[in-house]
């Protein structure tokens, strides 16, 4: 039996079997996890919103949310969103549209720097609106 550490984990060395049933049972509570929420709102902006939400339909997972006005992103505007389940906001502009995400959704995830004025106006709308 040949004991090697995880290379991404740095864990202790455990046969290859052991690691292969802990990586199992992780996916396993992952998709759980995914599949217990019942949807995924997001803006449509470019990047880790647009992912998550291509991620969580391809998990079977309702999508949602609002776009700015004119279905704006920083690629320009992508109307296509709405074939994701997303509407277009009254406003214009990305706080509005934030906010309103924010009022429609139970708890708020930020993946990314949550130092970009992005993430500081999602945190700052989650805090007035006593959202997780």
């Amino acid at each position: 039996m040949i004991l090697t550490s995880d290379p991404f984990t740095n864990d202790a060395p455990m046969p290859r079997i052991a690691r292969v049933d802990r990586d199992v049972a992780i996916r396993e509570h992952v998709i759980r996890l995914v599949t217990s929420v019942a949807i995924v709102r997001s803006g449509g902006q470019t990047g880790a919103d647009q992912g998550g939400l291509q991620g969580a339909q391809l998990a079977g997972v309702r999508v949602r949310g609002w776009a700015p006005k004119g279905w704006m992103t920083e690629n320009g505007p992508a109307p296509w969103l709405a074939t994701w389940g997303l509407k277009e906001h009254a406003e214009a502009g990305y706080p509005p549209r934030t906010v309103a995400n924010v009022k429609d959704s139970d708890a708020t995830l930020i993946v990314g720097d949550r130092t970009s004025t992005g993430s500081a106006m999602t945190i700052r709308a989650c805090v007035e609106h006593n959202r997780p």
